[in-house]
């Protein structure tokens, strides 16, 4: 694995050969029409430009090179992002280091499986991305079925809404696969391919399937109940109430019912 793109060949049976940088000072006529001659001029001196390049290397028996290069490359490519704050001079020795893990303490994602996205919208719902790491046949561990648990991802919020939305998060799925285009290609087999996919998400087990190399969209509500229905259910629950002293709606020990049933739905944290 490489920091960076570069340019790789093997000329010679056993070897391998990586061009990181290439610098040229006369034409070397293949169109580029000029000198490749890139330099760095400080002070009015210049020279030519260095590159400094990483490379990984590991070599595992054949079939089994996938996992490091799947997994490690996360490490790679999405490291930790790390943040400071400023304390006051002094007061450091009574600072607490904090501790904080959005998910289940008891639960982690799958090592076949990466967020790609965990953004909040401006409704207060959240845009999750899951993408599972593996090609089919990669690796005979991690190249399955693997899911992930919604409900340890976010083990203090009440999910109320599981949209499964297209990859660019402008449209439902549902909705984009009754208008998406079925082409029939001349000398293609007449019965259809069907990859292997997740399946839907059970709104009671909030459960995500991801198959191999497959990445899922989801617009996820944490809000209350809409603002009509809430307005609805508070109208209900004031008759309700009233009734209890009235006695003209509904008999007192059925409101005391009504409002114990409305309660979590109105007040739902």
């Amino acid at each position: 694995m490489v920091d960076r793109s570069v340019g790789g060949s093997s000329i010679v049976d056993g070897q391998l050969e990586l061009m990181l940088h290439r610098r040229l000072l006369r034409d070397d006529s293949r169109g580029v029409a000029e000198a490749l001659n890139e330099t760095v001029c400080i002070h009015d001196e210049c020279t030519g430009l260095t590159i400094q390049g990483k490379y990984y290397l590991r070599i595992d028996p054949q079939g089994e090179g996938a996992k490091w290069r799947r997994s490690f490359g996360q490490e790679i490519y999405s490291p930790f992002l790390l943040a400071f704050s400023e304390q006051d001079e002094g007061k450091w020795t009574n600072f607490q280091v904090p501790v904080f893990s959005a998910m289940d303490s008891t639960y982690s994602l799958p090592d076949n499986i990466a967020i790609i996205t965990l953004q909040e919208l401006e409704d207060g719902s959240v845009l999750l991305r899951l993408a599972h790491l593996y090609e089919f046949g990669e690796d005979k561990d991690l190249s399955v079925l693997a899911s992930v648990e919604l409900r340890k991802l976010f083990p203090d919020k009440k999910i109320n809404k599981i949209t499964e939305m297209n990859l660019s998060a402008n449209q439902e799925r549902e909705e984009m696969v009754k208008k998406k285009l079925v082409w029939k290609v001349q000398g293609s087999r007449d019965k259809e391919f069907n990859a292997l996919r997740g399946g839907p998400v059970d709104p009671i087990k909030q459960v995500v399937e991801l198959a191999p190399m497959e990445i899922r969209t989801f617009v996820i509500d944490f809000n209350s109940l809409s603002a009509s229905v809430t307005k609805g259910l508070m109208l209900l629950a004031a008759c309700s109430w009233s009734s209890l002293n009235k006695k003209t709606l509904f008999p007192s020990s059925n409101g005391m019912e009504l409002l114990g049933a409305l309660k979590p739905l109105l007040y739902p944290f």
